[in-house]
């Protein structure tokens, strides 16, 4: 996932938008991710077929992590202070998938409570806490695409590949410049 982190890192240089707005992003990723869930779970309705879920959430494993990458680069951490957790083979049980479910999503508001601390400059930002908020949010989101039975390298592919295209709007926002 090296290469991934260092070319979010890159990207997120080139477009100066703010840790709120990544922020923002962040948690509009990782509640896609959710609705995912839920629709596996059968908590929300669903057309799809679980095909169609595991090739959306495939997709959004990746935006989690490439936006997990985004913010760990916002807060100042390299690649060589993270720790990408290993990839856990589960097997798909959908109480587990939920309990899993919640426990991702709890990862990601004490994430969000650290970009607002940050923001609001209400206490002293803590690196070491942001990175290991963040590698839990990734960890979760790693045994989220186990459980679904989606390929960890693939992961890496899928940011790379969406990196390419937010390369492509940073571009056009250049041009227009």
């Amino acid at each position: 996932m090296k290469k991934a982190f260092e070319n979010v890192a890159y990207l997120d240089s080139l477009e100066d938008v703010g840790l709120a707005r990544k922020g923002c992003k962040f948690a509009e990723e990782s509640g896609e991710l959710m609705q995912v869930i839920c629709r596996y779970v059968g908590m929300k309705a669903n057309k799809m077929t679980p095909e169609e879920m595991k090739e959306e959430a495939f997709g959004e494993v990746a935006d989690v992590i490439q936006n997990s990458f985004c913010l760990a680069n916002q807060f100042g951490v390299e690649y060589e202070d993270f720790v990408v957790p290993g990839y856990e083979g589960a097997e798909l049980n959908v109480d587990e998938l939920a309990k899993i479910g919640c426990e991702f999503s709890e990862s990601v508001g004490k994430v969000l409570k650290i970009v607002n601390k940050k923001l609001l400059n209400k206490k002293k930002f803590n690196k070491e806490k942001s990175i290991e908020k963040i590698e839990t949010v990734i960890r979760y989101a790693l045994i989220i695409a186990s459980m679904l039975d989606i390929d960890k390298s693939k992961i890496e592919e899928k940011i790379l590949e969406k990196n390419k295209k937010w390369m492509t709007r940073i571009d056009k926002k250049l041009l227009k410049k």
